[in-house]
């Protein structure tokens, strides 16, 4: 049985995962906004550009690849750094979970009567299930922390964007 320490860390885990996600999910609704207007202002521009190209705001233009490029790359990094962080956690489970499971076939192998062995069995399931609804809530912490991160530099490029062009 989980004891009531366990089952707080779970539920502040959890409260923590959930926050996280509505954070990323207002972050994302802000980056579509954002991306809406940046998009609107270039096109405008493009349309204006097409009419008078010599009056074009060849300044603009020549942002709109290196930005996209500079926020995804710095994305990209974000995520490679953050999937090593989740192999990491998800390596140490793994590695724990083989211990325990070479402790359990030798406490299998010591069992004396069928009742034992019912009881054993019960026990290691009950405390598996513990154990991976604890791990899912970890690492549905890293995940929600590093969408969050990845998206950072993508958002800062696009609200800078919308406060430039809105000038």
């Amino acid at each position: 049985m989980k004891s009531p320490t366990q089952v707080h860390r779970n539920a502040r885990k959890l409260n923590r995962t959930l926050h996280l996600a509505s954070d990323n999910a207002g972050k994302t609704g802000e980056l579509a906004v954002a991306a809406g207007r940046v998009i609107s202002h270039r096109m405008t521009l493009g349309t204006k550009a097409l009419m008078n190209p010599a009056a074009a705001d060849h300044a603009e233009f020549s942002r709109m690849i290196p930005e996209k490029i500079g926020a995804f790359s710095e994305a990209g990094s974000i995520w490679l750094r953050w999937s090593g962080r989740i192999a990491d956690q998800v390596a140490r489970y793994v590695r724990r979970e083989m211990a325990l499971a070479d402790n359990a076939v030798a406490a299998v192998a010591g069992c004396r009567s069928p009742a034992g062995l019912v009881a054993l069995q019960q026990q290691a399931a009950t405390d598996w299930l513990e154990r991976v609804w604890s791990q899912s809530l970890s690492l549905g912490a890293l995940v929600m922390r590093s969408q969050g991160a990845a998206l950072a530099p993508v958002l800062r490029t696009a609200t800078a964007n919308v406060h430039r062009l809105d000038r």
